[in-house]
């Protein structure tokens, strides 16, 4: 029988082919794909912003991994970063590109936390308020 990762498109379930390799990744065996994998399965191993990480080192898609799962994973990759001693130099020199390059929270994330903690409106709030932020800064 022929291998379900080399099936034709219009044979292949994509929900279990997103349910395979999400599985794969999560365990950490995402590697068992190799680097000789069917483009099917390449457009669903990217970042959130569309990347493709097939040819990202592991420290770089941790580094992205964290960067995805927010400001708590971000605080403890710059945490980490100042820890060669326990993750390794390479890790660590990735590890501190989010001391100072991480994105900005999209300016609905930035509005909905405002309404929500100071319950008003940006508008109502204060004299001025731009929604793209200049910069992102780590946890208070």
């Amino acid at each position: 029988m022929e291998s379900p990762l080399r099936m034709p498109r219009s044979k292949i379930d994509k929900k279990r082919l997103d349910e395979i390799v999400r599985t794969l990744a999560r365990y950490g065996l995402a590697e068992w794909l190799g680097k000789d994998i069917p483009d099917l399965i390449e457009k669903r191993l990217v970042t959130a912003d569309g990347r493709s990480i097939s040819d990202m080192s592991q420290e770089e898609r941790i580094r992205e991994a964290f960067t995805e799962l927010g400001t708590t994973f971000i605080k403890l990759g710059q945490v980490l970063s100042t820890r060669a001693d326990l993750v390794g130099p390479v890790l660590s020199e990735e590890l501190s590109k989010l001391q100072a390059d991480v994105p900005a929270d999209p300016p609905e994330v930035s509005r909905s936390t405002i309404e929500s903690e100071l319950e008003g409106s940006p508008a109502d709030l204060y004299a001025e308020f731009e929604a793209e932020a200049l910069a992102s800064a780590s946890i208070a």
